[in-house]
């Protein structure tokens, strides 16, 4: 080990000199009697370590240690003084020294382990440097990457979107003339016309389904898929999609049937996007089911947390070791007697399955081949208790989701207009959030972020507020006050959150 001592005092210069000695430490030994003729060394950077004093001739104090550190970064430097000042010690390390050894307990202990200790403490010092700057480097490159990707994302995002625009612009037409003219509006039409206007309007329907699978994946894809769960019935929904669905059993010459048991209790979920699963699912079990034959669209409830919506073919069932592939995005079955009638994107069960996920449910299918196949999933019961429980459980699984919740408290003014907030909340928050009614109008938020995150939020629920308020047409909406509540972990919101609900329930008002 190469080691220069800047000392002048000839008598510290031989004690140091016979400690090092004396020491296990193997080293080449140099002095210098002044600081600037250390410094002009030519030989300087290929010390290992420089000892200095702090009172020498052309330097005082922490002089010497400033600049030596300033010249040498990375060269370890050991202060060697007679000064015994614990304040002078630590400001001298805070300067960038190593180390501090008064010279009255300069022994080759002490001086071994300091030069082994500062050498590998700079050397760590020096690699954390290095790792600092291209910690920096990356993430300036890994910014500009992020904002181009950004830039490609809602490039394609646009285009996908002003695709199906154009595509559903002459579908409308297509669809809504073959409806006038299968309708006799324009003159008359014999059955089998009758019957060749309704193929065009189904295969133009399936054609708008495809469309509206391709934009929830890029919506999937790019995060903005929203999400507005809230209390509804098993009823409600099914009416919602069951005409349109009767009148594609019709053209294909299928039975369709649906059964709904009595007393259901409601449910909590985003009943367009159940909808949406529904159709789906519905929709394969048509194209599926074998000729004149029947599907089954049943809602019951199984157990005292959940209502399960099955639906039913006869079709040609699928082999065991298909069932988890056809999940997978733009996966068919490809060896079907009905493949080349039947093909799409292979989107729809895969888009069926994230869509169930995000309402807190669970999809499965049971299939016999040659007999059959049922898709089922499940919809969560509203009650607030095991809905904050379910919601937290679900957030454990979910790999796109983090490990804290926040607890965001909103209030209205207006009694009137708290059902239009009720339904701006629940558009506004995104999926991995959950919005509870604890009153007419009070609103529990439960926001799935960092905690350093949630004031980007309460920003982003004002302005989306302010800019619903200026286009309304009937004048602004009622102001809300937003207050930011705890923060927990999931593990203990489990047990935090659903306390807290439960004292409340008493209290709940819901429209």
């Amino acid at each position: 080990m190469k080691i220069l001592l800047i000392e002048d005092n000839p008598g510290d210069i031989e004690l140091i000199g016979r400690a090092l000695k004396q020491s296990s430490c193997v080293c080449d030994f140099h002095t210098e009697n002044w600081l600037g003729a250390a410094l002009d060394r030519p030989d300087l950077e290929s010390f290992d370590i420089i000892l200095t004093d702090l009172t020498l001739p052309d330097a005082c104090d922490l002089a010497s240690v400033e600049k030596l550190v300033e010249t040498l970064p990375t060269t370890p430097v050991v202060v060697l003084t007679s000064l015994t000042d614990d304040e002078l010690a630590v400001e001298a390390i805070r300067r960038g020294a190593q180390d501090y050894i008064v010279k009255d307990h300069a022994n080759e202990y002490t001086l071994n382990r300091s030069i082994r200790h500062s050498v590998e403490r700079q050397a760590m010092w020096s690699e954390n440097e290095r790792l600092l700057a291209d910690l920096e480097e990356s993430k300036e490159l890994l910014e500009k990457k992020n904002a181009k990707l950004q830039e490609l994302c809602e490039a394609a995002q646009q285009s996908i979107d002003n695709i199906s625009h154009e595509f559903r612009t002459p579908l409308t037409v297509i669809i809504e003339y073959a409806s006038i003219i299968g309708e006799g509006i324009v003159g008359d039409v014999n059955d089998e016309q009758r019957r060749f206007l309704d193929v065009i309007a189904d295969r133009g329907n399936d054609l708008n389904n495809m469309v509206n699978d391709m934009l929830d994946v890029s919506r999937l894809e790019s995060g903005v898929m929203g999400i507005s769960r809230d209390e509804h019935s098993a009823e409600e929904i099914i009416d919602h999609v069951e005409s349109s669905l009767m009148r594609k059993a019709l053209v294909r010459g299928v039975e369709l049937s649906t059964s709904i048991q009595p007393d259901l209790p409601m449910i909590y979920c985003d009943a367009e996007k159940i909808g949406r699963v529904i159709i789906n699912l519905s929709i394969n079990a048509l194209k599926f089911a074998s000729e004149k034959g029947h599907v089954s669209i049943d809602v019951r409830q199984t157990n005292e947390s959940e209502v399960e919506f099955a639906i039913t073919d006869d079709g040609p069932g699928i082999p065991p070791e298909k069932l988890e592939e056809i999940f997978e995005r733009f996966s068919q079955l490809c060896n079907t007697p009905t493949y080349h009638s039947t093909k799409g994107f292979g989107l729809g069960l895969n888009i069926a399955q994230t869509l169930v996920n995000l309402n807190f449910g669970t999809m499965a299918v049971d299939s016999v081949v040659n007999e059959g196949s049922t898709f089922r999933f499940t919809v969560p019961i509203f009650d607030p208790v095991r809905l904050v429980r379910r919601y937290l459980e679900w957030l454990k699984v979910q790999p796109d989701g983090c490990d804290t919740v926040n607890e965001i408290v909103v209030t209205c003014d207006s009694t009137d207009e708290s059902d239009e907030i009720d339904s701006f909340l629940r558009y506004l928050v995104r999926p991995f959030d959950f919005v509870f009614r604890a009153e007419r109008n009070r609103w529990m938020l439960l926001v799935n972020t960092p905690r350093f995150e949630v004031e980007t939020v309460r920003k982003r629920i004002l302005n989306e507020h302010e800019f619903l308020s200026r286009n309304r047409p009937l004048g602004p909406l009622s102001d809300v006050q937003i207050t930011v509540g705890r923060t927990w972990t999931i593990g203990d919101a489990v047990r935090d959150l659903a306390e807290t609900v439960n004292c409340r329930t008493e209290e709940i008002c819901y429209a």
